[in-house]
């Protein structure tokens, strides 16, 4: 609405600052055409994947810093990876890397530098488009910044990592195990769905068995005769 009174007035040779008329328009005028950040997101939630990048300091005060892919729809984590020295063509080798096949329509990402050229041209030559979370918009990116908080809270905070390939292998066990716990946004569902519903208990086995996660920070409890869970 700002902009018309601008292109007419140009059209008749007369320029007009945008200052100009963005003064004498209504500061609360209705929305133009195009849908909201949260309509686009409730419109194609089964076909957007987020990502985000967080530190990880190890014993040494050395500073890793961690990048993790989740998909909206089941807030599935699809990659999650650790480098000392991030770059635009790690990320991109990252997020081919965890999406195979079945590429995601959209890439949600916020505005940090490390998503550069190299990265956007890769992404774009599988047909995944990129768009930007709002500056200074953390909601706009709400689960995956969850899911940076789920993974500092129940598993960073209370380890102490040695390297790179030692927080990439603490962070690979307790996704393990993120995937089949249930969550309270999926109705007390785990991510993978139907495949990690709880198995029948036993008449003659009444006990349960509890398996380790991180050397005892979780526990995965199951009957001893219902066998291992299912394979990711």
């Amino acid at each position: 609405m700002g902009r018309e009174p601008d292109c007419r007035l140009a059209k008749l040779g007369w320029p007009v600052s945008p200052r100009t008329v963005a003064k004498y328009c209504p500061k609360y005028s209705e929305r133009g055409r195009g849908q909201s950040w949260r309509t686009f997101l409730r419109n194609h939630t089964s076909q957007v994947w987020a990502c985000d990048f967080f530190t990880v300091v190890t014993v040494h005060f050395q500073t890793l810093y961690a990048f993790v892919v989740v998909s909206l729809d089941r807030r599935w984590i699809i990659h999650v990876g650790v480098t000392a020295h991030p770059t635009g063509a790690w990320v991109a080798q990252r997020v081919i890397e965890a999406v195979g096949d079945a590429p995601p329509r959209y890439l949600l990402h916020d505005r940090d530098s490390i998503y550069d050229v190299r990265f956007r041209v890769r992404l774009r030559g599988l047909g995944v488009r990129c768009p930007l979370s709002p500056p200074r918009a953390p909601l706009a990116n709400a689960i995956c910044e969850r899911l940076v908080g789920t993974l500092r809270r129940d598993c960073l905070d209370h380890v102490l990592v040695l390297s790179e390939r030692h927080a990439e292998r603490i962070l690979r066990e307790y996704v393990r195990y993120y995937q089949g716990r249930p969550h309270r946004s999926l109705r007390n569902q785990p991510t993978a769905g139907a495949r990690w519903l709880a198995p029948g208990r036993p008449a003659a086995s009444p006990e349960l068995t509890a398996g380790l996660v991180l050397g005892g920070l979780h526990h995965q409890y199951a009957f001893p005769s219902a066998g291992p869970s299912p394979p990711l």
